[in-house]
């Protein structure tokens, strides 16, 4: 009987790796779509006090600083950064009172805050397909124009 079990062992074994794995993947999932109605508030949020080019404006800040902070190579270039939210000061924004500005200007802060925690979970879900993600977005457009230029390959030699 023994002898019988033995040439199946390496066959469970694999079938049982096989199904872990499965499982693991299929884990990840739920993980990553439980995110959504986070996302779907954020994005519900920003759009009841910021117009539609400072809500990408906002999404491309907070991106940028989450994939700083996950993947390496990326640097926020502070400058850029600060001259980013620059793009947040509208007439609208003017024209409100001064608590209502306080409180706007909160609000904007709080939803960067979510958004750039947002991006980090998910990257932290999935750090080099976050990564290779960020590394398609540099440039002097979209998020990428927040982040330092990466060395050449001259410069480091």
């Amino acid at each position: 009987m023994i002898a019988s079990i033995r040439p199946r062992t390496p066959w469970l074994a694999a079938v049982l790796l096989a199904s872990l794995a499965i499982a693991a993947h299929a884990d990840d999932k739920p993980a990553v779509s439980q995110l959504d109605p986070a996302w779907q508030r954020l994005t519900k949020s920003n759009s009841r006090f910021l117009d539609k080019d400072q809500q990408v404006l906002l999404d491309d800040l907070s991106f940028a600083t989450a994939a700083a902070e996950v993947c390496p190579g990326f640097v926020v270039d502070k400058a850029a950064f600060k001259n980013g939210f620059v793009g947040f000061d509208s007439p609208r924004y003017q024209k409100l009172e001064p608590e209502k500005k306080r409180l706007w200007e909160f609000t904007l802060m709080t939803n960067f805050g979510a958004g750039t925690a947002l991006y980090v979970a998910e990257a932290l879900l999935h750090p080099d397909d976050a990564c290779a993600y960020a590394e398609s977005k540099r440039g002097d457009t979209g998020p990428g124009r927040f982040w330092t230029k990466p060395p050449t390959a001259a410069a480091t030699q």
